[in-house]
């Protein structure tokens, strides 16, 4: 289901379903898989669901991505690994869907559960879309949207993500700025 999450995110929707099929077929001959190879399996599900929502949001892919949200997280409490990006993935859905409490609820979460593991890829992707939903001039947490887009790109800028801390307006300028080095 990795092969799925990178088809998916490359847009290859064909792609990732026919991972996912070969996914379902072994779990369909399978009596009984581990929730660890469930978990995985589940968010891309989700991840393929909810990126295939955002183009075209009719009310099958609706649908399908609420199911596939409801079992991945159900999931994800058994496995720890899978509950940041479950969570986060399922505040994407309910931000589509035109629900931006239910959005910020689950990438509350989301950012609770990557703190608790230290996933500061994760964590640095929650508060990017969390920064989205809230909008300007509003807070969540008592935090804006730019701080917590700031928060976002610190950790990004922290681990060696330029690229994802560029895309949230990051510049190597601010970079010296937040380091001290100019």
């Amino acid at each position: 289901s990795g092969l799925a999450k990178i088809a998916a995110l490359a847009q290859r929707f064909d792609d990732a379903q026919e991972q996912l099929g070969r996914a379902e077929a072994i779990i369909a001959r399978a009596s009984r898989l581990a929730p660890y190879y469930m978990g995985a399996y589940r968010t891309s599900r989700l991840l393929v669901d909810v990126l295939r929502m955002g183009n075209g949001r009719d009310a099958k892919r609706v649908k399908a991505a609420r199911k596939s949200s409801t079992l991945a997280i159900a999931t994800a409490k058994r496995i720890a690994r899978e509950r940041p990006e479950s969570l986060r993935w399922s505040g994407r859905a309910m931000a589509l869907s035109g629900k931006p409490a239910r959005a910020l609820e689950f990438y509350g979460r989301a950012v609770d559960e990557a703190q608790k593991l230290g996933a500061i890829p994760e964590l640095s992707r929650a508060c990017a879309e969390l920064a989205s939903v809230v909008g300007e001039g509003a807070k969540y947490r008592e935090l804006s949207a730019a701080q917590w887009r700031a928060r976002a790109v610190e950790g990004f800028v922290a681990i060696g993500l330029t690229r994802e801390a560029e895309a949230l307006g990051w510049a190597r300028a601010a970079e010296a700025a937040l380091l001290g080095a100019e």
